[in-house]
């Protein structure tokens, strides 16, 4: 038995970016369409993108790790949500999907741990497809098997 492989074994991580500033990236993808069009013109002056913009992007940014759970807390996680017995969608799915989500990511999240108030603020800036992301990162860690090279 491989024994040794324990003393090496680590669940998945992920970093997950979300900029909680919808204006600072309009702002720096305006310029990076800027930027791109000017590269392709063979004309034109090489044009970058201001530090600044970066800059603003970063600021308002928090890079939340995420480690998949192990098995058996993810077990107790489904069944802590267990589906809607008036719900067709939370039947088929196996758990209460209202529900489900956030008490995933929020057990998923290593690094930084917001506190509850802190959750409150950034669910109230945090937009859909930012959520998303979050969610499909904390299913990905858990559910996605590893595909060895051999």
């Amino acid at each position: 038995m491989a024994i040794e492989a324990l003393k090496a074994a680590k669940l998945p991580e992920k970093v997950v970016p979300v900029c909680l500033d919808a204006a600072a990236i309009e702002t720096y993808r305006a310029a990076e369409l800027e930027a791109s069009r000017a590269a392709a013109d063979s004309l034109g002056a090489r044009k970058e993108i201001p530090e600044a913009l970066t800059a603003a992007v970063e600021a308002a940014t928090i890079r939340f790790t995420l480690r998949a759970l192990p098995r058996k807390t993810w077990t107790e996680l489904l069944k802590s949500h267990p589906p809607r017995k008036d719900n067709l969608d939370d039947r088929k799915l196996g758990y209460n999907d209202a529900t489900f989500y956030e008490a995933l990511v929020r057990a998923s999240i290593i690094d930084p741990v917001p506190s509850d108030a802190e959750w409150e603020q950034i669910d109230e800036v945090l937009i859909e497809g930012e959520w998303i992301r979050l969610v499909a990162a904390a299913q990905t860690l858990n559910l996605a098997g590893t595909k060895l090279p051999f």
